[in-house]
C-alpha cells in the first residue's frame, strides 16, 4: 500500500505501484494538497482487488455525498486540480524556506516540498519526556507542535523530535513569528518555561 497523498506537492515521478501493478495499492487525496474541506479520496489497485478496495473505501467514508463526488471529478478532470496543488507546491516551498533559514540547524532531512518538518531537540531538552515539555512550552507562547511520540508506531526514536505543521499559520508573517519563537525556546532551553510564571 503506498501513501501518495502528499505527491501533488512534489515532483513528478512514477509511484512504487507504478513497478508491481499486480501487487500494489496506491492511495491518494485532494483534501491534503487541493482543497482540505474536500474529503475526495482515490485508490488505485489491480482489477483483482476493485471490488475489495470500493467496499473498503466505501465502508470507511460512508457514502460521499454527490456534490463531493461531482467537485472532484470536476477538479481533475479539468486541470484545476493540477493549478490548485501547484499554488499548493509553490506555498510550502516558500514555507519551507523560511523554516530552514530560521531553524536550519535544528531541522532533520529537510526537503523543500515537505509540508511538516522535523525538528531534532537539542540538549538539554533531550531527557525523557521533554518532547512533551517542549511541545507544552511551544503552546504557552502561542505555537501548536507534537512530539515524535505521537507518531510513533513502537518507542520512539533516540533523539527526541518534534513535528512542524508549516501550512497550519494563516500567513507567511504568522509563520515567521512562530519560527522566531520557537527558535527562542531552543536556544533558551527548558529554563525558559520558567520565565513566563
Amino acid at each position: 500500500i503506498e501513501d501518495g497523498v502528499y505527491t501533488r506537492l512534489t515532483e513528478p515521478q512514477r509511484p512504487l505501484a507504478a513497478f508491481t501493478p499486480e501487487r500494489a495499492l496506491l492511495v491518494s487525496s485532494l483534501s491534503k494538497t487541493v482543497a482540505p474541506g474536500l474529503r475526495y479520496g482515490m485508490v488505485l489497485c489491480p482489477p483483482r482487488l476493485a471490488e475489495r478496495a470500493r467496499a473498503a473505501q466505501h465502508a470507511l467514508a460512508q457514502g460521499l455525498p454527490a456534490i463531493t463526488i461531482a467537485m472532484g471529478t470536476h477538479l481533475l478532470r479539468s486541470g484545476e486540480a493540477a493549478r490548485l496543488a501547484g499554488l499548493q507546491q509553490k506555498e510550502c516551498r516558500a514555507r519551507n524556506a523560511l523554516a530552514r533559514e530560521t531553524l536550519g540547524a535544528y531541522l532533520t532531512r529537510p526537503h523543500p516540498d515537505s509540508p511538516h518538518l522535523w525538528i531534532e531537540l537539542p540538549e538539554p531538552w533531550q531527557r525523557e519526556g521533554h518532547a512533551y515539555a517542549f511541545v507544552e512550552a511551544a503552546r504557552e507562547r502561542g505555537v501548536a507542535l507534537a512530539a515524535d511520540a505521537d507518531f510513533a508506531i513502537a518507542a520512539p526514536p533516540p533523539r527526541a523530535h518534534i513535528r512542524l505543521a508549516l501550512g497550519a499559520p494563516e500567513s507567511r508573517a504568522l509563520l515567521e513569528e512562530g519560527l522566531a519563537r520557537i527558535k527562542t525556546l531552543l536556544e533558551d532551553g527548558p529554563l525558559a518555561r520558567r520565565d513566563l510564571t
